[in-house]
């Protein structure tokens, strides 16, 4: 089939034609380089499309679409993961070198280089066989490599890019592809081998289509049309169509350039801009740092000195909190100075568990302020936490060099940079937006501040390209991956700079100094001579003799003070705070607690945050609903997927294989949407398609796993209600206070011998954190609230496990279970963290009931401030939440 190009400048309706083809055919792909832009497409392909149904895989990075293509089932390397196995690599390639941190900062460029070489499907075998000349940093770079391939197969692991090998071969081999249309846009410039990929789909597979929206600009700029020329002919040569857009008429963002004498003028420049006038509403632009690294902390001082909250604003961009760095400091000067990284890993994971520190943490955050040291700290821990477990567990499973323990401190930073960049932090907590243009995307923006605008700063080469000016290959199309012409490079940055900046749509600022920091002359960046747009050069006010600096920095404290408190939401007034203090409302909440049981789930909801179980259990208050022809209410697929299993299980069919199970469930769900009373839908057929599906899955692993136990428990009852009429769940506060609680349990299963039961929760989503630490951490209170009701409901019986099922996932088993009952009843790894001994199992259900009095405890005192804002972004009540 031929292909098609759609060619026309920004803001054309390129998109919107392309989504028109990919709407012709049921097996279509839209490519996107990037997941932000891939989730912005698939929105607006939901809002536009009606003539079908819509896929997640049909919206993938090239990554994703290699995998997807190639149905690749080997376990996957983080990029971390991946960084510390080519760290672990180099190490043993080159022994001799002292220092760790420079190899790491070394296995870094190593990594970077090897992923990109293996994005064009090159091997250290084919380097070799086509190297002519090469330097010793080369032959190590190629040892690394090598030996990091073979860690990967001595493990069986993928990393991220080895899926674009297994696409250039799935390719060649003229295998089955599952697509046959390919929509290609957003790629400003050539990445991934995508021409390569395109240049073997044409070849082997004629029947696919394959339509390319690429950007030209206007006839002003007709040496950036050059450039767009040379770069869509690497992509896709000699179009079959072409479709030609023109321009539409949209809005010229005002345009100016600031000049100033120092890099120090200009920093208060940017100061200045960012908080605006005195009188202004506060509409911060999108700063776009370069290249400058003290840029940033430059900034982050000058606000620190600031007489507001200058705690806030850490004097060095890249550092924890006080707190947390000294207790760092003196937990890795008691270990010796060589250890392996887990035993680091889980000694500070440990200390911090019990550390003091995170009870203030959460104390503060519970009863007290959201103080902006509280907030870091908070921050800093969530994160240290994700690390040091993605450390312990990459330790485990490769074996990792013994390091120091100064360099474990260099590793943590090194492998969050962008999480400890606490600055960047601060502005953000702010409403300041910091980004990079390498780091842009299909979004729009207002206003955009782009800095230190000099030459060489806005468009650099990568350090591989210096690296490895002295080697040389055979091969053409390896040397010109090494060595890429210099003008093809300026070209795709200039390339995609415009097109960042395209996307501004009231105002762009461009600033530059005459002098940088050490008082050498700079440059103007030629990539300003490009733009050819109308430029005023303008000298800030703070320059003029009548600017005085004092003034400046009362306006700027002000500002500062103003945006912290309406963005950091310190509850200093009534409105602000979450608390019911006024004795009639107290009165009239202590009657709503007291008058009907609690539910559980709500009481989960104020673990999660207090100020939405406020809004859902107090106030009432109830989401708009809308209506979407697409979606399938989650209500409603709950009620229906409960349904199929219980129905399923009570009719004791001898059902075991998957068809037999697909079958039988497909007579069930004939009647179902009708006996639970759902709306008829258009899609209902597809919705029961699903459903079977999933429930299939779920039963068929359910099945098989049981019957491989010699006394597995088998589902006996389901829906179990407590807590109501003449069954009261009462917890006592204090000996005075009694709340009574209630809770539906999804599933009950017992054993054969009739005296042990397991408790299931279904879910429809999978938990990442294991069910032991969401009750240490009091997020968790069904299952162990369920067990305590269990022993009034059925006091003969005994429960010993606790399970979460995922509907999605049942292979990812999330549970508590009496370790002595394991092996013939349950059948999870005799090392699983899952398994436990009675002591642990009363104290974990001990735990849980604490917790669950703490929380009544808070809600009877009217304390509704919001704890954690993890949550927020999937809040249904954020258009009311005056806490965020």
């Amino acid at each position: 089939m031929p292909s098609t190009l759609l060619i026309g400048p920004p803001k054309s309706g390129k998109t919107e034609k392309l989504l028109e083809f990919f709407f012709q055919d049921e097996a279509a792909v839209y490519l996107s380089p990037n997941k932000q832009i891939s989730e912005q497409i698939k929105h607006r392909a939901l809002h536009e499309g009606t003539q079908k149904t819509i896929l997640e895989s049909q919206f993938p990075t090239p990554r994703d679409w290699c995998f997807n293509i190639c149905k690749s089932k080997k376990n996957i390397l983080s990029q971390n993961q991946a960084l510390l196995l080519c760290f672990k690599a180099l190490k043993k390639t080159h022994p001799s070198h002292s220092s760790e941190s420079q190899l790491l900062h070394t296995a870094k460029t190593f990594l970077h280089l090897l992923q990109k070489l293996k994005r064009y499907t090159l091997t250290p075998q084919k380097l070799h066989e086509s190297l002519v000349e090469s330097d010793h940093f080369f032959q190590l770079f190629l040892k690394t490599f090598e030996l990091y391939e073979a860690l990967k197969t001595k493990h069986d692991v993928h990393d991220s890019e080895d899926a674009y090998l297994e696409l250039f071969l799935h390719l060649q081999q003229k295998k089955e592809l599952p697509f046959t249309t390919l929509c290609v846009d957003h790629f400003f410039k050539p990445s991934c081998a995508l021409n390569l990929y395109l240049s073997l789909i044409r070849q082997h597979y004629p029947q696919v289509k394959i339509y390319l929206a690429w950007e030209t600009f206007e006839q002003k700029h007709e040496n950036l049309n050059t450039i767009s020329q040379t770069l869509l002919e690497n992509l896709l040569p000699n179009p079959e169509h072409t479709f030609q857009f023109e321009t539409k008429v949209h809005f010229t963002p005002n345009t100016s350039l600031i000049s100033v004498p120092h890099q120090h003028d200009e920093e208060q420049f940017v100061l200045h801009t960012l908080l605006g006038e005195e009188n202004d509403f506060f509409h911060p632009p999108t700063v776009c740092l370069q290249e400058n690294k003290s840029f940033e902390g430059n900034l982050a001082f000058h606000l620190s000195s600031l007489d507001v909250q200058s705690s806030f604003f850490p004097k060095t961009p890249s550092c924890f909190p006080p707190q947390v760095q000294n207790e760092l400091e003196e937990l890795l000067q008691a270990y010796a100075d060589e250890q392996d990284i887990s035993s680091f890993s889980h000694a500070i994971r440990e200390h911090f568990r019990k550390s003091s520190l995170q009870q203030q943490w959460k104390d503060d955050f519970r009863t007290q302020t959201f103080q902006a040291e509280v907030s870091k700290s908070s921050f800093t821990f969530s994160v240290l936490e994700k690390i040091l477990k993605e450390l312990e567990i990459t330790d485990k499973l490769f074996s990792l060099p013994n390091i120091s323990s100064h360099f474990m401190l260099d590793l943590i930073f090194y492998l969050s940079e962008k999480n400890f960049s606490l600055s960047y932090q601060a502005f953000q907590n702010a409403g300041i937006m910091f980004k990079k243009y390498r780091q842009g995307n299909a979004n729009s923006r207002d206003r955009l501040l782009i800095t230190q605008c000099t030459e060489n700063n806005i468009s650099h080469s990568h350090q591989e390209h210096e690296l490895f000016s002295r080697i040389s290959f055979s091969n053409q199309d390896i040397q010109n991956i090494f060595h890429e012409k210099t003008e093809l490079k300026n070209a795709a940055e200039k390339y995609l700079f415009l097109m960042w900046v395209t996307k501004v749509n009231e105002e762009i600022i461009f600033s530059f100094s005459e002098q940088n920091g050490e008082g050498k002359e700079n440059q103007p960046s030629e990539f300003l001579a490009e733009l050819s747009l109308p430029t005023q050069i303008a000298t800030p006010y703070f320059l003029h003799p009548q600017w005085k600096e004092n003034d400046f920095k009362e306006h700027l404290s002000l500002q500062v003070q103003l945006e912290l408190e309406r963005t950091l939401h310190i509850p200093e007034h009534l409105t602000y705070h979450g608390h019911i203090q006024n004795p009639a409302l107290q009165k009239h909440l202590h009657h709503i607690l007291e008058s009907k049981p609690l539910r559980i789930t709500a009481l989960e909801t104020f673990a999660e945050c207090p100020f939405r179980f406020f809004l859902d259990s107090i106030l009432k208050v109830k989401e708009k609903e809308e209506k979407d022809l697409l979606d399938f209410d989650p209500r409603h697929r709950g009620t229906l997927l409960h349904h199929l299993l219980e129905t399923f299980y009570k009719s004791q069919t001898s059902a075991r294989k998957l068809e037999e199970i697909q079958a039988e469930l497909s007579a069930i769900s004939a009647t179902a949407f009708e006996e639970k009373n759902i709306p008829h839908s258009l899609l209902q057929e597809l919705w029961e398609t699903e459903l079977i599906k999933t429930s299939s899955h779920l039963l068929n692993y359910e099945l098989s796993k049981k019957s491989e136990l010699e006394d597995a428990l088998s589902p006996h009852l389901f829906e179990v209600p407590f807590g109501k009429d003449d069954q009261p769940f009462i917890v006592s506060l204090d000996g005075k206070l009694n709340i009574a609680l209630t809770g539906r349990i999804d599933r009950v299963d017992i054993s054969s011998a009739g005296n042990t039961i397991a408790l299931v929760d279904y879910k429809s989503g999978r938990e990442d954190k294991k069910l032991r630490s969401l009750i240490e951490e009091g997020k968790h209170l069904q299952l162990p609230l369920y067990a305590h009701a269990m022993k009034s409901l059925f006091p003969h019986y005994k429960t010993v496990a606790l399970k979460i099922v995922s509907t999605q996932e049942p292979e990812s088993e999330n549970a508590l279970i009496l370790k002595e009952l394991n092996k013939n009843q349950f059948g999870f790894s005799p090392r699983s963290r899952s398994l436990i001994t009675e002591e642990i199992w009363d104290e974990l259900l001990e735990t849980s009931m604490n917790y669950s009095k703490k929380y009544l405890l808070e809600m009877y005192q009217g304390h509704f401030a919001p704890e954690h804002l993890e949550q927020c972004s999937h809040c249904p009540h954020q258009g009311v939440c005056r806490m965020r």
